[in-house]
């Protein structure tokens, strides 16, 4: 399976859980039957940033796809501040 193909197995998993997660994706230009087209692909490719509950990493760690966690120079699960990722 291609990793693109995971990561949207992964996001499938996240939701029926009720996970709220983002994919944040950049508009590239690419050739396609010789023409050009623009097309949205991941920012971060392989990589899910997804609003955990403290009371639901042990759930989250749990989902199948899911080989481990962004974490900070203390090996806590590194957090994105609120603000800093803006979406729309």
């Amino acid at each position: 399976m291609h990793k693109y193909f995971a990561s949207r197995t992964v996001a499938e998993r996240l939701v029926q859980r009720d996970f709220t997660h983002h994919v944040f994706r950049t508009r590239t230009r690419r050739m396609h039957r010789g023409r050009l087209v623009d097309v949205l692909t991941p920012a971060f490719p392989r990589y899910l940033f997804v609003i955990v509950p403290d009371a639901r990493w042990d759930e989250l760690h749990s989902i199948e796809g899911i080989a481990g966690y962004v974490r900070d120079g203390a090996g806590t699960p590194a957090r994105v501040p609120n603000g800093v990722a803006v979406t729309g």
